[in-house]
This record gives structure tokens, sequence and C-alpha cells, in this order.
């Protein structure tokens, strides 16, 4: 297979012949299951369509199945594009700056979290 791809390319990135890829696709897979990394055969193949999607893969142009109409499916990577689009609130101030919005006062909250340390502490000495 290489002198017929050398006859074409001057070199051969033999890096493309590992299974390192494979690996990594199956690797995907298995992590998308979360505890379950041996998926059943519905499982993978819902996994892998997500895949295929998230990445942006497409159907080819050649094949023996024609398009009905032209509806074209959003990928992931058009629709995490947002530097494109700006937002139409970039002109209205939505932060008020008069005085901070935080409250610096817990009272309540860390008295009871005091005193349900202590009574821990307490109970763990005797």
């Amino acid at each position: 297979m290489i002198p017929e791809l050398l006859q074409v390319q001057r070199y051969v990135l033999t890096y493309r012949f590992s299974q390192d890829h494979l690996e990594i696709l199956f690797n995907s897979i298995r992590a998308s299951g979360g505890w379950n990394n041996n998926p059943m055969a519905r499982q993978f193949l819902a996994i892998f369509r997500h895949l295929m999607v998230r990445c942006g893969v497409s159907s080819g142009e050649t094949g023996n199945v024609a398009a009905q109409d032209n509806t074209v499916s959003l990928s992931a990577v058009e629709m995490s594009n947002a530097e494109e689009h700006t937002s139409p609130f970039t002109n209205i101030s939505a932060l008020v700056c008069d005085h901070s919005y935080l409250p610096t006062w817990f009272g309540g909250l860390v008295e009871n979290a005091l005193i349900y340390i202590a009574g821990f502490v307490v109970r763990q000495l005797l």
C-alpha cells in the first residue's frame, strides 16, 4: 500500500496507520456512558450519533440517497460560534454600580454554623 501512495505523494504519514485514532474514538464512546463503560448496541449507536453530530460530520456528495428538500441540520460547531453574533443588549447597561448587592452581614447563619460546629466538637470529645 505504501508504494502505491508514494506514487501520488512525496511522503506518507505513518502515524495515520496507527490504531491510536480508533482507541481515542472508543475511549470517548466509553466515557460518554458515564459509569457504564460497556454500552449495549442501542447505547453505542446513540453515543456514536451524538459524537458525529458534535464533530460536524455530514453525509457525502456521492451515494444512492438523494436529498428530498433543502433542509440543513445545525451542527454543534455552528451553534457554538458566538464571536460572529453580537448581542442585541450590548448598549443597555444592566449593571448599576451604586452599591454592592452582596450581603455583608450573615448574622444568624454564621452563629448557627458556629454553634453546630462547637456542638459537634464537644460530642466527639465526650
